[in-house]
């Protein structure tokens, strides 16, 4: 868990730069509900490998109930990270695609969200939704706007796999 959380701050750091967070008085960021990816059986930390070496970091959720839950249950790819290194070399389709994996393989969308002012997140959504969206099964993709918990203005994606009803 130390390597995770040392690269999961290299990651909040960055993401600083759309949503304004700025780290605590130990100067790290804060992250809610961040400890319970090692504790609660909804939530799934990963490392992304290349040839056998990190290159990324994915938390998974399962959402099945309340607030967080309101348009139906999904698989929420919560964050997703690609280390610098490692961009622009298809990574990061490759593990989104591997997300929407294990949400078909569970009978659920896969859902996550987009700061509006992060062209690079955008891009790569917009690029993941055409794809799955021209599948010779494709899945059922969505996009709407709205604004994050945070205050700010945020794209929310959903993909629904063919066999799966949309909710």
């Amino acid at each position: 868990m130390p390597e995770f959380t040392d690269r999961f701050q290299d990651y909040l750091a960055e993401l600083a730069r759309f949503n304004g967070a700025r780290p605590n008085r130990h100067g790290r960021y804060e992250y809610q509900g961040f400890k319970l990816y090692w504790q609660d059986t909804t939530r799934q930390p990963y490392f992304i490998r290349v040839d056998g070496r990190r290159a990324g970091l994915v938390l998974l959720r399962e959402l099945s109930r309340g607030i967080e839950a309101r348009e139906g249950p999904s698989i929420q790819l919560a964050e997703f990270y690609v280390f610098p290194l490692y961009r622009r070399l298809g990574v990061a389709r490759a593990a989104v695609r591997l997300a929407a994996g294990i949400a078909e393989r569970n009978g659920l969308p896969l859902t996550w969200s987009a700061y509006m002012n992060n062209p690079p997140a955008v891009a790569l959504y917009q690029a993941v939704l055409r794809e799955f969206s021209e599948l010779d099964r494709p899945w059922t993709v969505e996009r709407r706007r709205g604004i994050g918990m945070s205050g700010l203005a945020r794209y929310y994606y959903k993909m629904t796999p063919p066999d799966v009803l949309p909710t």
